[in-house]
């Protein structure tokens, strides 16, 4: 995807500055926009001065705040990192058969906690923002929830899907010391210190 993002509808957004409320509602008009146009599948948006957990919590709370978007959080008592807090973060999208279900949103970036398949040099957003299958490719059950992982692989064979999928799998999994880590499932946007979240007013 990021060596062809024409051929697989994957927009990337460069958002400057550390305002979350305008790092949260750029995302969303971008997103929206995104969400009409048949061309455009994942988006990713590229934050190059967002160095510190408390802006990504602060740019959820404020898309909390706008249509469409859900917020969450949960502890995760058990981590390689030790206890850490796991924000959810999606946005509705629509099937086909016109029923909503939401797209989970991942962040990536240099920041403290993140587990090894997170960790990037620059922060980013990124979200799947297509039309996703009725079916799930993963589970093979009716879709329920929308993820990156249902961009359509447009002109790749079946077989080579499959083998890029289970490289994926293994390589992942490596990278995570061979552990199921639980800051790394799909429906976990990022992470942060209980103690970041404890400032902000919020407890567990």
């Amino acid at each position: 995807m990021a060596g062809a993002t024409d051929r697989y509808g994957q927009r990337i957004e460069e958002i400057a500055g550390t305002v979350a409320s305008t790092i949260a509602s750029t995302v969303d008009s971008f997103v929206t926009k995104f969400i009409g146009d048949p061309d455009v599948e994942a988006a990713a948006f590229v934050l190059f001065d967002v160095t510190q957990p408390l802006t990504i919590v602060d740019v959820a709370l404020h898309l909390q705040k706008l249509s469409g978007w859900k917020v969450s959080h949960e502890l995760l008592p058990s981590t390689a990192e030790g206890p850490m807090v796991a924000f959810k973060v999606t946005r509705d999208v629509q099937l086909a058969s016109k029923k909503i279900v939401p797209s989970e949103a991942l962040v990536l970036g240099p920041l403290d906690g993140f587990p090894a398949t997170r960790k990037a040099p620059i922060t980013a957003i990124e979200i799947f923002v297509g039309t996703p299958p009725e079916i799930d490719p993963k589970s093979q059950k009716p879709t329920e929830r929308a993820n990156l992982a249902h961009v359509t692989m447009t002109g790749m064979p079946p077989s080579v899907f499959k083998g890029q999928w289970d490289m994926s799998v293994k390589h992942r999994l490596i990278e995570l010391g061979n552990i199921d880590d639980p800051r790394a499932k799909a429906k976990v946007a990022f992470v942060v210190r209980p103690a970041i979240v404890q400032s902000l007013g919020y407890t567990q």
